[in-house]
């Protein structure tokens, strides 16, 4: 959950229409800790100590249904849309990386139609829509995920540690998400409806 919330600082330079979106997921990692909270005091806190000791004594509580259809409120609903915002971002991030010459709102749009659209009614989809839109230009991009203070390297040379740092960052969220998808759909977890 911490490595979450830090990953957010990150969507918060997406910029501010999207304001909305991180405070979702704040309040998705609340959910969580409040589950959390119940199934440690309720049963075994050693064994909520991991995410699928957590999803597995929540799908023992009975409060899922068969096919993925989640509680509301749930650690696993809300893992699941904190999942889909992590690769939304890192297709975000990905995109930028790999493609430095594409118009960053471009990528973005790319990343939220594939990772995002087809869960969101119409009027999600119109709202990123309008936050994606008014997302910041490549070089203004690059230049808030930079570090605040000025460490006397030339600004080329910070650029293009921050594009390796991406990549870094990019490769690890991958194994994070795709460790999160396979314990989902193991634990008939992964919920498919439109929000």
């Amino acid at each position: 959950l911490e490595a979450f919330i830090s990953s957010l600082q990150i969507l918060e330079t997406f910029g501010p229409l999207l304001s909305l979106a991180v405070k979702n997921d704040t309040a998705n990692c609340e959910k969580v800790r409040a589950a959390w909270e119940v199934l440690s005091s309720a049963g075994d806190a050693q064994r909520c100590s991991t995410l699928r000791g957590l999803l597995e004594a929540e799908r023992a509580s009975g409060i899922h249904k068969a096919g993925g259809v989640l509680a509301d409120p749930s650690a696993a609903i809300a893992l699941v849309w904190m999942r889909r915002s992590l690769e939304f971002q890192n297709g975000v991030l990905d995109g930028m990386h790999s493609d430095r010459a594409s118009v960053l709102s471009n990528v973005a749009r790319e990343a939220y139609k594939t990772h995002l659209e087809g869960f969101h009614n119409f009027w999600l989809k119109n709202t990123f829509r309008a936050g994606l839109s008014a997302m910041p230009g490549r070089e203004d991009f690059v230049q808030r995920l930079l570090p605040l203070h000025d460490d006397g390297r030339p600004p080329e040379e910070r650029i293009t540690q921050c594009y390796a740092e991406v990549a870094d960052l990019v490769e690890v969220q991958q194994k994070v998400i795709a460790t999160m998808r396979t314990l989902f759909v193991e634990l008939d977890l992964e919920d498919n409806r439109k929000a």
